[in-house]
């Protein structure tokens, strides 16, 4: 590490431990509001959350090491700075897992939604290529420690970050389109189908926008820290992603209000059931007919929609997809 470009080399990393110190508080407070609201969730949710919290907590002391070990342990210590050690690797690996496990659930909602045999398989592998990408540059960096040696790593921190903001930027485009492909005569599903979409383009913009400001700086300057600094909040973006799409889950079922319809005519009813983000939203439909209409005159009318799966994983595939 040059001595000369402090500011950019280790004054990066400092700023970059601030930064995923905030978010990882912010990630602290989502953990505990899902496990007290949704105790009886899905033992697969619970699961990914467990486990994104544990590689993010791993990751931030990670982080903590390399600043502490580089200013403190170290400082002044020419032939020290000069080298990356095993807290870059770790750093990079926790980054590369966490954004995969994220972007696994995300690809799931998409799977559940649309049952789209092509386009899930392709998401998938551009997320399991930035996963690749990430291990790569952390093997790389093993073997070549050394500061004027980061040019190894190019071809690897590109896959990563590139395949990584593609990923999340594939995922949002598909599940707007899969939204916008669904009909409903309801008013209600139709305000939650675009409150949905909204948060499908939320969902891809953080983690995409954070990848790519950190690869291109990266390869305008390769010897400083900024790209890092940046990077070190990465894991902890695409957790908070994770969790306030399951958060949020109550927010939008208070904002669906169940419909009822009647007429002038004899009673008939028929039910509607959607499953949106794991709502359950039931309506009912209400027909009167004069009894005293002729027999083709009496209707009866079955006012059924679909279910929408986005983050129930338990319900089958609805017809009205295929």
């Amino acid at each position: 590490m040059p001595i000369s470009g402090i500011d950019k080399a280790i004054g990066a990393l400092v700023v970059g431990t601030w930064a995923n110190s905030f978010l990882y508080m912010l990630e602290i407070q989502q953990v505990i509001h899902y496990f007290r609201h949704y105790r009886n969730d899905n033992n697969f949710f619970k699961s990914l959350v467990v486990l994104v919290f544990f590689i993010d907590t791993l990751s931030t002391f990670g982080n903590y090491a390399c600043v502490y070990l580089y200013t403190i342990t170290h400082w002044g210590d020419r032939e020290y700075l000069s080298n990356q050690y095993w807290p870059i690797p770790v750093y990079l690996s926790t980054t590369g897992a966490s954004a995969a496990v994220v972007q696994t659930f995300l690809i799931t909602r998409f799977w559940n939604l649309s049952r789209n045999h092509f386009v899930t398989p392709c998401l998938a592998l551009i997320s399991l290529t930035a996963f690749g990408g990430a291990i790569a540059t952390a093997i790389t960096i093993v073997k070549y420690p050394l500061y004027h040696e980061r040019s190894t790593v190019r071809i690897p921190v590109t896959v990563w970050l590139g395949a990584s903001a593609a990923a999340d930027i594939f995922i949002a485009v598909s599940l707007i389109y899969q939204l916008h492909t669904m009909k409903s005569t309801f008013k209600n599903s139709q305000s939650l189908i675009r409150r949905l979409s909204v948060g499908a383009i939320q969902t891809g913009a953080p983690g995409s926008i954070v990848a790519t400001i950190a690869l291109c700086v990266y390869l305008s300057d390769m010897d400083n820290n900024v790209s890092v600094g940046l990077a070190f909040c990465l894991g902890r973006i695409y957790a908070l992603t994770m969790l306030m799409n399951l958060n949020k889950r109550h927010e939008l079922q208070l904002g669906v209000v169940p419909n009822t319809y009647s007429d002038s005519f004899e009673s008939g009813s028929s039910h509607a059931q959607t499953y949106i983000n794991g709502i359950h939203v039931h309506r009912s439909a209400v027909v009167r007919i004069d009894n005293r209409a002729s027999d083709h005159q009496k209707t009866h009318i079955n006012a059924r929609e679909g279910s929408v799966h986005e983050l129930d994983l338990k319900t089958s595939h609805p017809k009205w997809f295929k």
